[in-house]
């Protein structure tokens, strides 16, 4: 089953948009981290799959529905429930509410957008939620430093 959402989550990679910025940041971070037994393999795969196959824009003219490194979106499950996380790196994660760029939702919900469907495997299941609204995006915000 992991095949499938992997193979259907690459066919969307050259459809996302990451910014420049944080191209760099999850390359140089994977570079850090191959290895490490506290990270998948596969995770880091998949993260470097998509910032490689993704469109690279300036932090400066990113579209504002865009998902990034940072962002805080609320996300829709199945069941209708609703729920903020916030997108991060690993050493960066603080509450509940954050979700590892290096997991499978995070990967998913890196360079959508709004209203997006993304589909993973969580727990032996497949899970879809819909990005339905970015709170906060620091590209918008000018804080590009985040």
């Amino acid at each position: 089953m992991r095949n499938n959402i992997e193979d259907l989550n690459k066919k969307n990679w050259r459809a996302k948009t990451i910014t420049n910025t944080d191209y760099s940041r999850i390359v140089n971070r994977i570079n850090d981290d191959i290895g490490k037994d506290h990270f998948s393999p596969n995770d880091l795969h998949s993260l470097y799959l998509l910032a490689a196959n993704s469109k690279k824009n300036d932090s400066r003219s990113i579209p504002n529905d865009v998902v990034t490194i940072n962002s805080e979106i609320i996300l829709i499950c199945e069941k209708r429930i609703k729920r903020i996380v916030r997108i991060v790196f690993p050493q960066y994660m603080e509450s509940d509410d954050d979700v590892s760029v290096y997991s499978p939702l995070g990967v998913a919900c890196l360079g959508a957008r709004e209203k997006d469907y993304v589909i993973v495997e969580q727990k032996g299941s497949v899970k879809r939620f819909i990005i339905d609204k970015i709170v906060f995006q620091p590209e918008s915000e000018r804080a590009y430093h985040l």
